[in-house]
């Protein structure tokens, strides 16, 4: 037998043995792996989850039936332990991403709050509806901003700020922005008319958005 399938005969071995484990906890604990909402996954009276293996998106995971450890009292946390700053230092693969997509789809206006059914922090009454879905949130990820030269980073960096920007045109009709607040709003969402594909803003633009 060749190295290669030596190596993927033992990748599957490890797989399999993850898969095991994952519905073990899922049958024996509680609060380690917790069901999704309602409805989602339910065939002939079981539950059949997957792996999120490389998704890092809490809507994503609750929607579609994947194993989620839950870390919502992490929100109750936070809030208790409150800073101007936070700063959440942790190796890769550690989870940053997702508890970042959690806590946006806790706070942010609109958001689908069934999403926290039957996790532990809606035991937590008073807090969610003091939070829960009462705020506008800014969400960026700096993850796809690369490039092989600068014009190519400062454009994907752009696109990331843009893009974001987009998701609260309803300021352009606030009535809580005065001109001054609308027309700096604006010049974050213009696209370059040169190209559908990329936004006109300028550098300095770019730098006080951030």
């Amino acid at each position: 037998m060749s190295t290669v399938n030596i190596f993927y005969s033992e990748l599957a071995d490890k797989v399999r043995e993850l898969k095991e484990a994952s519905v073990w906890c899922g049958e024996k604990s509680g609060q380690m792996a917790q069901r999704a909402p309602s409805g989602i996954g339910e065939e002939s009276g079981k539950v059949k989850k997957k792996l999120p293996i490389g998704i890092d998106g809490f809507e994503k995971i609750r929607t579609n039936d994947f194993y989620y450890a839950d870390k919502t009292l992490f929100i109750k946390e936070l809030l208790l332990n409150w800073g101007e700053v936070n700063l959440f230092t942790r190796p890769r693969r550690f989870g940053k991403t997702l508890n970042m997509s959690m806590l946006k789809c806790f706070f942010e206006i609109g958001s689908d709050l069934e999403l926290f059914a039957g996790l532990n922090i809606m035991q937590e009454k008073e807090l969610c509806e003091k939070y829960m879905g009462k705020f506008p949130v800014i969400s960026i990820s700096l993850k796809s901003v690369d490039g092989l030269d600068y014009p190519t980073a400062l454009a994907a960096l752009k696109t990331v700020i843009g893009n974001e920007s987009m998701r609260f045109r309803f300021l352009s009709e606030s009535p809580f922005l005065d001109e001054k607040d609308k027309t700096a709003y604006e010049r974050l969402i213009n696209v370059d008319s040169r190209s559908d594909a990329s936004y006109a803003m300028s550098d300095v633009t770019l730098i006080d958005s951030l």
